[in-house]
């Protein structure tokens, strides 16, 4: 917002500036605006590459040069220039924008779509149809531009909050979103890499029903905490925040307690892989909700000195000198 302030004034001051300079020295007339847009537009490019500037400052130079003169004097509507984009910086501080607002806007819709993906890919399991997984797979592809629409978002919000005179009271709240906004990308990248997977175990091997039904679940409480996560997220009220994360971090805690895949029923290599990729993303969202990275891999159960029953056990394998 203070970037779109600067360059609409800078704008429209500087090209109000050329086109009075221009009018001076060649007078008013249709080709004298072509030439004074043409030359304002090559020097806004120059100064500054955002797009509002350089409309502005061609576009107030073209007027400039076809209105009729000003009768307070060729450099008032300069002025006049000035003080609008002053007044413009004044309103915003004194009636400045909530900065969170956009950013739990954008977390709900974020965090929606996420526990949507896990939902799907627990049905694409539970079914055991590799269409569904390869469905899943694509709505896990299309979370990125809504991470990026957040990421880009809490950048102007922080902006904002440094600007306002009351949006330092604000700031705690946005470095915590940012934080866990992090967070959530490791998230969303080891599910795309879980869902690639999960595709590729249903069209190409059979697995236990027992390991079935026990991934979609994890699956489907996964998308169920990443739902409450995000209410955690996006929710106006600081007490409701703070009860939804905690929500959403028992109930990850639970599940980290039994992603082993002896206790899942998992017997097969591909199975086996399925369930240690959900290890590392239980532990994402764990941090996201406001846990330390050494607190949330303590959450996870710890794996058996052998996973798979043709998987040689640690003790078994050879040891080789340095």
């Amino acid at each position: 917002h203070a970037r779109r302030i600067l360059e609409v004034s800078f704008g429209v001051t500087l090209g109000i500036l050329m086109g009075d300079m221009m009018m001076l020295a060649l007078g008013r007339g249709i080709w004298q605006a072509g030439l004074g847009m043409f030359l304002s537009i090559m020097l806004a490019r120059f100064l500054d590459n955002g797009i509002l500037f350089t409309i502005q400052m061609g576009l107030q130079s073209c007027l400039v040069v076809l209105l009729p003169p000003n009768i307070d004097g060729p450099f008032a509507r300069s002025l006049d220039g000035i003080v609008g984009g002053l007044c413009a910086f004044l309103l915003m501080f004194l009636f400045p924008k909530d900065p969170r607002r956009t950013p739990r806007e954008n977390a709900k819709t974020m965090m929606g779509s996420f526990a949507a993906v896990f939902r799907d890919a627990g049905e694409a399991m539970e079914h055991y149809d590799g269409k569904e997984a390869w469905h899943a797979l694509a709505s896990a592809r299309r979370l990125q531009p809504l991470y990026n629409t957040c990421e880009k978002d809490i950048i102007t919000s922080k902006g904002m909050a440094q600007l306002a005179w009351t949006g330092r009271s604000h700031m705690k709240e946005l470095d915590r979103y940012s934080q866990a906004l992090g967070k959530i990308d490791y998230a969303i990248r080891n599910t795309r890499v879980l869902n690639r997977r999960l595709a590729s175990t249903i069209n190409n091997v059979q697995i236990s029903q027992e390991a079935i039904t026990s991934i979609a679940e994890a699956l489907k409480s996964i998308g169920d905490a990443v739902e409450v996560l995000g209410e955690g997220m996006s929710a106006p009220e600081a007490d409701v925040r703070t009860e939804r994360k905690m929500k959403a971090r028992r109930d990850l805690s639970q599940l980290a307690g039994r992603l082993e895949p002896h206790m899942m029923g998992v017997r097969t290599m591909e199975a086996e892989a399925l369930a240690l990729m959900l290890r590392p993303l239980v532990v994402d969202l764990l941090e996201a909700s406001g846990l330390t990275h050494q607190q949330a891999v303590d959450m996870l159960v710890p794996l058996g000195d052998s996973m798979t029953e043709h998987a040689p056990t640690t003790t078994m394998l050879p040891v080789q000198a340095d």
